[in-house]
């Protein structure tokens, strides 16, 4: 298959709307300044309440972190927030999560990887 240079413009053109359309989407989890919190509840099916909401810059999107101690615990995406408290699925647990862990709105790097 040979290519033309109409078609490696395409190319380029695609794949630099895709990188910026995943760049965009990564800036969206994360909210703009670091808050801390803990662990209100958990359920059985993977939801955790979380003394942060709307008040701390949370919104729907947004991915939290789960620590005890300093033991990574996993992360948490919010599905819905209030003004105190906001609701999040655990989409990435490596810990059992328990009431009173601790939840942060920093990126955490291990082994090198920024997650």
């Amino acid at each position: 298959m040979k290519l033309t240079l109409r078609d490696l413009f395409w190319l380029t053109v695609v794949v630099g709307l895709a990188v910026g359309w995943l760049l965009d989407h990564r800036a969206e989890e994360w909210p703009t300044t670091q808050v801390t919190g803990v662990v209100r509840a958990v359920t059985k099916t993977d939801l955790i309440e979380v003394s942060l909401g709307s008040d701390d810059g949370l919104k729907a999107g947004h991915v939290i972190q789960i620590f005890r101690g300093k033991t990574y615990l996993g992360q948490a995406t919010i599905r819905k927030t209030s003004p105190d408290l906001a609701v999040g699925q655990l989409s990435w647990p490596c810990g059992k999560i328990q009431k009173g862990d601790r939840v942060t709105t920093k990126d955490v790097v291990l082994s090198g990887h920024q997650l």
